[in-house]
């Protein structure tokens, strides 16, 4: 086999597997990469909630949210956790898409 066909075999082996990663993303089975070691930035709880126009109670009954944990969040007597520093980063950005969900699965 001469020089050009085996490059030629290579290129075709290499667009086969990315053509193969493309389809994985679309069709979701592709695995998710761990994202964990990316610190996700604090929110300031107060400001979101008063930007939504909420009390503390309906912020944290619309979102999942302890009611305690909420109020702990404000005083910062407590830090939330990275999964709900993740929400509530998502809420700050698309509140409405956040609530979009939460009505799908209600």
């Amino acid at each position: 086999m001469g020089a050009q066909a085996k490059r030629k075999d290579i290129e075709a082996d290499r667009d086969a597997a990315a053509l193969a990663e493309v389809q994985a993303d679309i069709d979701g089975s592709a695995p998710l990469e761990p994202v964990v070691r990316f610190e996700v930035p604090m929110v300031d709880v107060r400001a979101l909630r008063e930007r939504l126009g909420m009390t503390q109670k309906r912020f944290s009954e619309h979102f999942g949210f302890a009611l305690a944990a909420v109020r702990n969040w404000e005083q910062r007597r407590r830090l939330p956790d990275r999964s709900a520093r993740i929400l509530l980063r998502v809420i700050a950005e698309d509140p409405q898409r956040v609530e979009k969900i939460i009505r799908m699965g209600g």
